[in-house]
């Protein structure tokens, strides 16, 4: 059944007074350039943190064949400092992750899913020149926890089921700075892309399809996690929910091994599930165990929500990770959603224009950088965020703080659901109103207007069933103001 969802409308946070400005030329001889303002100064690095040894890559540009990969080294000193530094030798690159001690960066380049998709590895400065780690059938690669040598961890595969028996998950020793010529087998029975835990146990995955997995490579387990008991609202019977679901991050706790966080593509209207908040497409990064257990959840907060909305249709989480070494810190960006009027319809731009950290622990948040292009023409998108902290020697985890029902003090997202308030309600494929429809527009992505519909009966209830291919729409609802929602047909 296609699945429709409406977005929240919100805005990015304005620019600070320390914002650092930075103009960076991406390759291709185009005039594409990316705009990135650092925003946490050193003080505020340390106090999050508890050091200001803290590393954060993140890819940028529009498409993967026009990005490069860039890094903020919080702990530099001089003016500016930190700066944006780009790794001029990575054009192409994307799907970055940094190495347990900080100092390297795997990555892919190619078409995503394609099968000439390669991983590299390229060390953190702005002339490291990349090693080639494996050519085609390279997907999504992770560099190994916890260990005192460089171990690169990739997939064979990129495709929606891959994780059951298609592909395998494989990796290569890096010795001197040079990748073994042979790759080596860590699990025959699948393709999983959301890395291997601490303790070498535990792999996991997601892939656009309902229930992340986790395979305990011990026993040969495969678990299927996120399948939710909820009650429908309307006949309130009980059923299980598989959501569709995506950005799996494997646990860097050395205590909780068999934990990941993901997103999904949000609770379908109409129904509730006893032990959580509503939440929409995106809006939540879900901590759950092989066992089923959703441990801790953090919603995009209130408190990042700017006061002023201007052209934002919507703001969600997306490329959530956990911090590559440190069990209580992650790492997110955020897709702002914004429409421009052009003509009789609208221009729209789906981009990465924030990344924030976030302590796991405490549930509290940090912008680290953030775009300072807000325009229709913008190219400046900061995907792929991964961060690394430094952890003194004297750290010890905390035994309990993963428990199951331990206190979740994750910040619940308070703003309406829906970007009319409590103007419009979606149960299904059926938009109710508490004011009369008088008049619906659906615009695609590039603006076009596609669907135009006028009511000289105006109605409360509104059937979109069979009138959308899959795809993601702006619909403007005219009662007696006029709403504008994103739809998103599955």
């Amino acid at each position: 059944m296609q699945s429709p969802h409406l977005f929240a409308a919100v805005l990015r946070s304005p620019l600070g007074p320390a914002a650092i400005a930075l103009t960076l030329v991406f390759c291709h001889g185009s005039v594409a350039d990316i705009h990135v303002a650092v925003m946490a100064n050193p003080q505020q690095i340390s106090n999050f943190f508890g050091t200001n040894n803290v590393r954060l890559v993140f890819a940028g540009g529009l498409d993967s064949a026009d990005m490069y990969l860039y890094y903020v080294d919080f702990s530099e000193t001089g003016s500016p400092s930190p700066a944006v530094h780009k790794i001029a030798a990575t054009c192409g690159a994307w799907n970055q992750s940094l190495s347990f001690d900080g100092k390297w960066v795997a990555y892919t380049t190619g078409a995503e899913g394609d099968t000439s998709v390669s991983t590299w590895l390229c060390g953190l400065s702005e002339t490291a020149q990349p090693v080639l780690v494996t050519k085609g059938h390279a997907n999504e690669p992770r560099l190994a926890k916890r260990t005192d040598s460089l171990q690169v961890i990739y997939s064979t595969t990129w495709q929606v089921g891959d994780w059951n028996g298609v592909g395998k998950t494989v990796f290569k020793n890096i010795i001197a700075s040079v990748p073994e010529s042979a790759q080596s087998v860590l699990y025959a029975d699948g393709s999983f892309h959301a890395g291997l835990s601490c303790d070498r146990r535990y792999l996991g995955t997601t892939m656009f399809e309902p229930n992340p997995r986790m395979a305990d490579l011990r026993t040969g387990t495969v678990y299927a996690l996120h399948s939710l008991l909820c009650t429908d609202t309307i006949d309130h019977k009980d059923t299980v929910l598989n959501i569709q679901s995506c950005n799996g991050s494997i646990s860097s706790s050395g205590i909780f091994t068999n934990v990941m966080m993901y997103l999904d593509f949000g609770l379908p209207q109409g129904y509730v599930v006893p032990s959580l908040s509503p939440w929409g497409f995106h809006q939540r990064i879900f901590v759950e165990s092989s066992a089923g257990q959703v441990l801790r959840w953090y919603d995009f907060p209130d408190s990042l929500w700017p006061v002023a909305r201007a052209n934002v249709s919507g703001c969600v989480w997306t490329y959530n990770e956990w911090s590559v070494n440190h069990p209580y810190f992650g790492v997110a960006a955020n897709i702002t959603s914004r429409y421009f009027p052009s003509g009789q319809g609208y221009a729209t731009t789906d981009l990465c224009e924030d990344v924030y950290a976030i302590d796991l622990k405490t549930s509290s948040f940090l912008k680290l950088v953030e775009s300072t292009d807000n325009s229709l023409t913008s190219t400046t998108n900061l995907q792929w965020p991964s961060l690394w902290v430094e952890v003194p020697s004297s750290f010890a985890e905390d035994s309990t703080w993963l428990l199951p029902g331990v206190q979740n003090n994750a910040a619940r997202n308070r703003q309406p659901f829906y970007p009319a308030g409590d103007v419009l309600k979606l149960h299904g494929e059926t938009i109710l109103s508490i004011q009369p429809i008088r008049e619906l527009r659906c615009f695609d992505l590039r603006g076009r207007l596609i669907l135009q519909k006028s009511f000289g009966d105006p109605t409360v209830k509104l059937s979109l069933h069979g009138m959308f291919a899959p795809g993601v729409y702006l619909l403007e609802l005219k009662t007696s103001d006029t709403h504008l929602v994103r739809f998103v047909v599955r």
